[in-house]
């Protein structure tokens, strides 16, 4: 992409560089009617070498002679010369040459900016995908471990609880006992009734809280919070 951009520029400065001389040609054409020197097919190096080989002095060449064209009202008009016509034909080749050139560097300047543009935005995006690369993927593990510790510390009782209670902590230990994976109806939330006791007793064996009486399982006491912390 940055090639082209190169050459569209190259391509530009040729075409203005040929716009400026076409330009010196036509101001050399307006000097040689304004009555200034005009130019000549002998210029040059080749021309320089003919006048040193030739000792002779140049036969002037007579003037023609300006035609006069008498008008309705009597008055003179001018008649221009045929080399005047020539010349004016001349300048208006090299004027629709000016113009035609012109619209090739308008062209080729719209281009140009058109591919700094896309080079700009490829660049931007090479950036972006670079840096997603670089950024370690989460994994899926970690993902879970940081959800079941983020469950693990939401709850931390501060007394025990036991069948019959109700208030803020039993509905706490409820919904823990639920992200942990046991059924705990929803119209039941807010008690501590016989299923949220069997889900607690659940939990305690699976953890591996032994108990030397077995009614003292489904009683959410110090061992229990031990556990969690």
């Amino acid at each position: 992409m940055k090639k082209i951009l190169i050459i569209a520029i190259i391509l530009g400065f040729a075409a203005t560089v040929n716009l400026a001389k076409a330009a010196i040609t036509v101001n050399g054409l307006v000097n040689c009617l304004a009555g200034f020197s005009c130019p000549t097919s002998g210029s040059g190096e080749s021309g320089s070498s003919e006048n040193q080989i030739s000792t002779s002095s140049p036969t002037p060449s007579p003037t023609p002679a300006t035609q006069v064209s008498s008008g309705s009202d009597g008055s003179s008009a001018p008649t221009p010369s045929p080399n005047t016509n020539i010349l004016l034909i001349q300048i208006n080749a090299l004027t629709d040459k000016i113009n035609s050139q012109q619209s090739q560097i308008d062209m080729l300047i719209r281009e140009v900016s058109l591919l700094r543009t896309a080079i700009n935005q490829i660049t931007t995006s090479q950036l972006s995908n670079d840096s997603i690369r670089s950024s370690p993927p989460v994994s899926q593990n970690s993902t879970q471990s940081e959800s079941k510790t983020t469950q693990q510390t939401a709850f931390n009782p501060k007394q025990n609880l036991k069948p019959g209670m109700n208030g803020n902590q039993v509905v706490a230990l409820q919904r823990w006992l639920i992200n942990q994976g046991y059924s705990i109806p929803s119209e039941t939330i807010g008690f501590y009734d016989n299923q949220t006791k069997n889900a607690v007793t659940a939990w305690q064996k699976a953890v591996g809280i032994k108990l030397n009486n077995a009614s003292g399982y489904g009683y959410f006491g110090p061992l229990s919070r031990q556990k969690i912390k």
